[in-house]
């Protein structure tokens, strides 16, 4: 279950909106500051287990092997 909020615009009028969405999955147990299940959708990245989840509910892990440049 996802409920959209209001967008928020950096530099306004010029700088790009970001859109906000609450988000509820019984599966989470954690609570970020929401109450346990609720999260906000946004872009984050953890460090100790060195994930990316993106907005848009895509994970990526990171293998921490630089490219050598």
């Amino acid at each position: 279950m996802s409920d959209q909020l209001a967008g928020r615009g950096g530099q306004w009028p010029v700088g790009p909106t970001v859109g906000l969405s609450l988000s509820f999955s019984a599966l989470n147990t954690a609570n970020a500051g929401f109450g346990r299940g609720w999260s906000l959708s946004t872009t984050r990245y953890d460090g100790r287990r060195h994930v990316l989840q993106l907005s848009t509910g895509e994970s990526f892990r990171a293998d921490g092997r630089s490219s050598g440049r």
